[in-house]
């Protein structure tokens, strides 16, 4: 019985890492992602990348960018209603003071 406590408390102590994406997290899904692309779209992300790189390199950059400003906080997901049939995205600049 000792042993069964132990054993979930254990898994309960490391199971924190398992809630949240992370940067491998980001990378294997990004791997996987560009794995099921068709030729004609990964031939347009590598020339608007500038030549064959995998996005794993890059799946966090968002994290790490919001990381160093806060400010972006409000950028890295967005909620949609279930009920919702459109997405408007909102775009005000910095320099009027909203962030969308």
């Amino acid at each position: 019985m000792k042993s069964a406590a132990l054993a979930a408390a254990l898994i309960l102590a490391c199971s924190g890492h398992a809630f949240g994406w992370g940067q491998e997290g980001h990378s294997i899904v990004a791997e996987i992602a560009q794995e099921r692309l068709d030729a004609d779209t990964l031939a347009r992300l590598n020339k608007l990348l500038g030549g064959p790189i995998s996005l794993a390199s890059f799946a966090s950059w968002a994290d790490d960018f919001r990381a160093a400003d806060h400010e972006t906080e409000g950028w890295h997901f967005v909620d949609i209603p279930h009920d919702s049939a459109t997405y408007r995205r909102c775009c005000r600049s910095r320099a009027t003071g909203g962030l969308c």
